[in-house]
Formats: C-alpha cells, structure tokens, sequence
C-alpha cells in the first residue's frame, strides 16, 4: 500500500509517493533486467559524450573512427552510439602501448 502526500508548490502541486515499512517495490523482484540507474554509466554513449569521456574534441574523435581505433554499433539507418566496452578497451590499447614503449 502508498502512502500519498500532497504538497503545494506555487501553482504545481507535487505528489510523493513513499513505500511503506517492509513493502518490495516492482523493481526488486526477480528476473529484472539491470538500469542505467543501477550501474551508474551508460552502456552506449552518443558521439558527444564519448568524446567528454575521453577528453578529446568531436574532430578527433571522428578520426579515431576513421582510423578503426574506435568502432561505433549502429542502431539504426543513421544512429550510431560507442558502447563503454569499447571507450575502455581503446584506454587499454593506449596504456599498453604506452607500458610497452617505456620498457
């Protein structure tokens, strides 16, 4: 069961909902697919926020793609997202070229 609170806020009223003692929410069943909310990051990253993830600009991003050092999934005719796999993955290539250099 809800417990409802309605609280005035200037012209907008906002409604609160809050669980009671001892009560699951739909979420904490079984089976339930895992969230953005729950991992913290995203999964897949628009071009803009993978090159802030980076650090780099969208120029220079687009040349690591150009280059094959970035590979984009395509999730439609013309959606493109750059998974955290593959945003981790090129670091790593970048570490270890750099490691392998410095030895």
């Amino acid at each position: 069961m809800l417990c409802c609170d309605w609280k005035p806020l200037g012209v907008a009223f906002v409604y609160r909902l809050a669980r009671l003692p001892g009560m699951r929410s739909r979420d904490e069943g079984e089976g339930r697919m895992a969230s953005a909310d729950d991992v913290g990051e995203p999964l897949l990253y628009t071009y803009q926020q993978a090159r802030k993830k980076l650090g780099v600009s969208l120029s220079q991003l687009y040349i690591l793609m150009k280059a094959g050092e970035i590979k984009p999934l395509p999730l439609g005719p013309q959606v493109r997202r750059i998974s955290s796999a593959e945003l981790q993955e090129y670091v790593n290539r970048l570490i270890a070229a750099r490691d392998g250099k410095a030895a």
